[in-house]
């Protein structure tokens, strides 16, 4: 049996207090080990609560990284989060998701 790989899921944010903690919470939902799973958020200096509500949810799950955003732009962003994250397999997810399916879970290096 392979080895389960180390699963990034990046998640790009600014200004999107109503919507990343369910898409943190959801991710966090799904049956994939916790162990071999890693969050990193690029929060993008927004004006609003997104930055306190990742922290918090941060602080409570260790697979939650927050990442600064400096640039405020997507792209930088996602740079930013891929040269961070560690995972052998990386996953682009959006502050607004609601619901993570499990279909992601057969995913291999």
């Amino acid at each position: 049996m392979e080895p389960t790989p180390f699963v990034s899921v990046v998640i790009p944010c600014r200004n999107a207090d109503q919507h990343i903690g369910r898409a943190l919470e959801s991710v966090l939902a799904n049956d994939y080990p916790r162990d071999r799973l890693e969050v990193p958020v690029t929060e993008g200096r927004g004006s609003n609560e997104t930055l306190a509500i990742a922290e918090r949810l941060a602080a409570r799950h260790s697979q939650i990284r927050i990442i600064d955003n400096p640039g405020r732009r997507l792209a930088v962003a996602l740079n930013l989060a891929v040269r961070n994250a560690t995972g052998d397999v990386f996953l682009r997810a959006d502050s607004s998701i609601s619901r993570v399916g499990a279909a992601w879970r057969r995913v291999s290096p």
